[in-house]
């Protein structure tokens, strides 16, 4: 008698890096700058967490071209074993190398995500 058994990695777990989000920055920081050389608050985050994000993260509009992101914040979350990256500033997400824009629902969560650590 043979079991099969499919398995799902439940040691994956997502993180969200990121500055003050009311910290006044006078220049524009870059998604690799940010992530280079600044210092950056980090939380891990729950599975409930991580699926409320990949929600959010289905219901943004494109903006259907390339746009430059004042990054506040870096990370990445997993849909089952894929990996998510994103970046996001206060209007525009890079999600995987796509460009979104950041809706009130995204930002008031991750305004609660920053705020509630």
């Amino acid at each position: 008698m043979f079991t099969i058994c499919s398995c799902r990695n439940t040691n994956l777990k997502g993180e969200l890096n990121y500055i003050n989000l009311n910290d006044e920055i006078i220049v524009n920081v870059s998604c690799e700058d940010l992530k280079k050389n600044y210092s950056t608050n980090k939380i891990q985050l729950t599975d409930n967490e991580e699926e409320d994000l990949i929600r959010l993260f289905k219901s943004l509009k494109t903006t259907g071209k390339n746009w430059n992101i004042d990054a506040r914040l870096f990370g990445f979350i997993y849909d089952n074993e894929r990996k998510i990256n994103f970046c996001m500033g206060n209007n525009i997400i890079l999600i995987n190398e796509k460009f979104y824009f950041v809706d009130d629902n995204l930002r008031k969560y991750i305004v609660k995500l920053t705020t509630n650590r």
